[in-house]
């Protein structure tokens, strides 16, 4: 059974209580209390990703953004895709950026404040503009996949701990329509 806690629409923290565990033909792994199967992966983002082998560690990090997908992924070199989710990106007033970009640093909590907006508090912030331009976690929504922001990367907390753990300062970021 999984259950997840929401507070302000974007789930804070989530339990999986695994009873019996399996797997399918295809090889897909499921948790279930009931009999009824859980898959594991996020059916909308496609099959888990294939293992990464040890020597590809030592490979360039690469973030890529498409904008045209509302979609991030996230790889060693060019081949070993470590991630993939939903974002949410720039609204057409206030588009992100296009381009290709290195993160600047890395900051784990920074307040965002605009003319209509105040969003303290904020989660693993990677600064990749001098403009001032983020990806970072969102807890103020849970609508990944549309255009949201003020022209930074929203990123689900559940994603962003990855990805914040993941990147390092000078890590390539590409983002494209």
């Amino acid at each position: 059974m999984i259950r997840k806690y929401a507070i302000f629409g974007a789930i804070c923290f989530s339990f999986l209580f695994a009873y019996s565990a399996s797997a399918s033909s295809a090889g897909e792994i499921a948790y279930s209390d009931d009999g009824k199967p859980l898959p594991v992966s996020d059916p909308a983002m496609g099959p888990q990703t294939a293992p990464i082998p040890p020597n590809a560690l030592n490979l360039p990090k690469k973030i890529v953004v498409d904008l045209s997908t509302q979609s991030l992924s996230y790889y060693y070199g060019d081949q070993y895709k470590v991630g993939e989710f939903k974002i949410s990106s720039g609204l057409p007033r206030t588009p992100t950026p296009v381009g290709t970009f290195q993160i600047q640093s890395k900051i784990p909590i920074k307040a965002y404040a605009g003319r209509n907006y105040y969003l303290p508090n904020t989660k693993w912030n990677l600064k990749i503009t001098s403009a001032g331009h983020y990806i970072h976690g969102a807890y103020w929504h849970n609508n990944f996949g549309r255009p949201m922001s003020h022209g930074c990367v929203n990123v689900s907390y559940a994603d962003m701990s990855s990805l914040y753990s993941f990147a390092d300062v000078g890590t390539s970021v590409i983002i494209r329509r």
